[in-house]
């Protein structure tokens, strides 16, 4: 046997020994580490934030038609439910001026 070969036995050796010595670790966790975890303050995420309450008392339909005679979301939301020829939902979907006051209506409630 010449010493290449020898070199070559012995690296095959200690390459299964390694993989033979690794595959029989289970892997678990340091209890140490698990009450490090334990030990983090933990404040639950509401899953939903609290949607915004519409008040409309202080509104009444005095003719405004587009979102550009509206001071706001809330406002618009008013309109469109409220009084007649509206041209504030050009999609149809129940939320108005989307792109100038009310975006998705998500964050208001009774949508």
């Amino acid at each position: 046997m010449n010493v290449r070969n020898i070199i070559i036995i012995l690296v095959l050796v200690f390459a299964v020994f390694g993989f033979l010595n690794n595959k029989s670790k289970v892997h678990v966790k340091p209890k140490w580490v698990e009450q490090k975890i334990a030990d983090l303050p933990f404040e639950p995420t509401p899953n939903e934030p609290e949607k915004i309450k519409l008040d409309f008392s202080a509104y009444s339909c005095q003719g405004k038609t587009h979102c550009s005679h509206m001071s706001g979301c809330e406002e618009a939301i008013f309109y469109l439910r409220n009084c007649p020829n509206q041209h504030t939902d050009g999609n149809g979907d129940g939320c108005p001026c989307e792109r100038q006051w009310c975006g998705t209506c998500g964050e208001y409630e009774g949508f």
